[in-house]
């Protein structure tokens, strides 16, 4: 099953991306973002977004929390490996 939500995920990233978003915030999540400033089209496709996904309440909402959280989860790995030292390259001597 995670295997399933991880392809759904990168195409949702992917998606937002090629509509000039975030790379790392979904279509949906994008969308409530969007909607809290009010813009009218964001308004409208997060509604539609949100029918599509009925079974979840407010669906939008959510994934944009999630975004946030899975930001959160990030931040401390790709902090720590950005402050690593990167070792030197070593010298070809047969160059």
């Amino acid at each position: 099953m995670a295997y399933f939500k991880n392809i759904y995920l990168s195409f949702d990233y992917f998606l937002n991306a090629l509509l000039d978003g975030l790379p790392n915030e979904t279509l949906s999540g994008r969308a409530y973002r969007m909607q809290q400033k009010p813009q009218p089209y964001w308004i409208g496709l997060a509604k539609c977004i949100n029918c599509i996904f009925w079974w979840k309440h407010d669906h939008c909402r959510g994934a944009y929390h999630a975004d946030r959280q899975r930001a959160l989860v990030a931040l401390p790995v790709v902090q720590a490996a950005t402050s690593a030292e990167i070792p030197a390259q070593p010298s070809n001597p047969t160059a």
